[in-house]
């Protein structure tokens, strides 16, 4: 059986082909969930971008009418679409190569979701300032093969985030070839869970519970809406950082037993691909460290920190 993946859809020649540029450039299917509306070099390896951020996904969370605080994980996709961007755009990476985030850390500044006082959706345009490290090129090396960028996030002229991360391109063949060595699943690897009530974990729709818990008690990576808009705009073979990322920040609010907890910094390191099954663990440890563990093995590490 043939699985079609995202680099098969975002590859596919399209009508209208300017279309087919924005949503291949940031890895995304629907317009609606493309945040980059503009992006313009600042330097030799210096950009300058604005990012919309949909409402229909509130680009601040609400604390109580009229108070809102900027959405971790809007922060996170911003600098993922960047991630993929800029390499396929500005550096002539090829059109067709899969870049993959391999790190992804993000810091929202204390307090820069202001006083509390009551003020409009201000700041759903956000401004981003990115650096890009190509870093020494391979010998015989013809085309980019790594990227690390830093972004500083500002709405309203005021700094309110900053995110870097690391992106490895590779070609279809190269990541057909590595995804051909990942082991299949096995026999007994589907364990019975429980749903978790979207209260729970800071949602208001059971489509954006990313997390079940197991008979004995781990919480799980298990999306409870595999059509999800903004997790899942394409098919993909493997989990992406933004559902491990979603997944991180609801366990935590079920550990605490407190909803309104919100990821403040997160850093994240994809050891390996998580796969779709058996769902992976999401295991916390001392000083916000946590681990994503399937079939015994990490997928990915990190640490995370949180703020009511």
């Amino acid at each position: 059986m043939t699985h079609t993946t995202d680099v098969d859809l975002l590859a596919h020649p399209a009508p209208n082909r300017s279309a087919l540029a924005a949503r291949g450039f940031v890895a995304r299917l629907s317009r609606s969930q493309i945040l980059l509306s503009d992006v313009r070099r600042a330097g030799p390896d210096a950009f300058r971008a604005k990012a919309q951020w949909p409402r229909t996904r509130a680009a601040f969370e609400r604390r109580s009418p009229g108070t809102e605080r900027h959405d971790p994980l809007l922060v996170a996709e911003t600098l993922r679409q960047l991630g993929t961007y800029l390499p396929l755009r500005c550096y002539g990476v090829a059109a067709d190569s899969r870049v993959l985030i391999e790190e992804l850390r993000f810091d929202i500044t204390p307090h820069a979701d202001g006083d509390g006082a009551p003020r409009p959706y201000q700041g759903t345009e956000v401004t981003c300032n990115a650096a890009v490290d190509r870093g020494p090129a391979p010998p015989g090396a013809d085309r980019l093969r790594n990227l690390a960028l830093k972004v500083s996030l500002s709405a309203g002229g005021r700094e309110f985030a900053r995110a870097d991360g690391v992106a490895r391109m590779l070609s279809p063949a190269a990541y057909r070839a590595v995804r051909t060595r990942t082991p299949a699943p096995s026999a007994g690897d589907s364990p019975r869970l429980t749903p978790v009530d979207p209260g729970r974990v800071g949602v208001t729709r059971t489509q954006d519970v990313l997390v079940a818990v197991d008979a004995r008690g781990a919480v799980r990576v298990a999306p409870a809406d595999p059509h999800h808009p903004f997790f899942h705009d394409h098919p993909s073979d493997h989990m992406t950082g933004m559902v491990l990322v979603g997944a991180v920040q609801q366990t935590a609010a079920l550990h605490a037993n407190e909803p309104n907890l919100r990821m403040r910094s997160c850093t994240v390191r994809a050891l390996r691909f998580t796969e779709p099954t058996p769902p992976a663990t999401v295991e916390f440890g001392p000083d916000g460290r946590f681990e994503i563990r399937q079939r015994g093995t990490v997928t990915a590490t990190g640490e995370a920190a949180f703020e009511l």
